[in-house]
């Protein structure tokens, strides 16, 4: 399945917030207890502030089917911090391709990536080549080096 990216824009932001507290609520009621929503909101906020000029809405067949964040950390370091899409476009290969693309693009950079303990897209993220650096109590950090 195709998909493109387009900017973020102040419209999209309860689109972003609905599709991140769909991925993310059982991760944090897992570690953390029950969602409370107004402190997610607050965190989201925070996010939102550092890292709007960096989101991209993903798209296929012009419609809205998730998003995506990377920051650039240094010449030759990455870091994505998201790529969520919504429940109906998982499992076709999107995630797949947009990860699989990003590595293409920036195949002379290190590349670092984390999800939480227990998430499944940890074997997709081994299957591409990336490689367990650090665990936390929360996350498990991987990067991709170059060849």
């Amino acid at each position: 399945m195709e998909y493109k990216f387009r900017n973020f824009e102040e419209s999209d932001y309860e689109f972003v917030y609905n599709i991140k507290k769909r991925a993310y609520k059982s991760y944090v009621e897992m570690f953390f207890g029950a969602w409370n929503e107004e402190d997610q909101k607050r965190r989201f906020e925070k996010y939102f502030n550092d890292r709007k000029y960096d989101l991209k809405i993903i798209e296929s067949n012009n419609t809205d089917i998730g998003f995506f964040d990377a920051e650039k950390l240094s010449e030759n370091k990455f870091e994505i911090n998201n790529i969520c899409l919504i429940k109906e476009f998982q499992g076709k290969g999107i995630g797949t391709n947009i990860l699989i693309d990003f590595i293409k693009m920036h195949s002379d950079c290190e590349i670092f990536i984390q999800c939480f303990i227990g998430n499944p897209v940890l074997n997709l993220y081994k299957r591409l080549g990336f490689k367990e650096y650090e665990r936390t109590k929360l996350h498990i950090k991987l990067k991709l080096i170059s060849k």
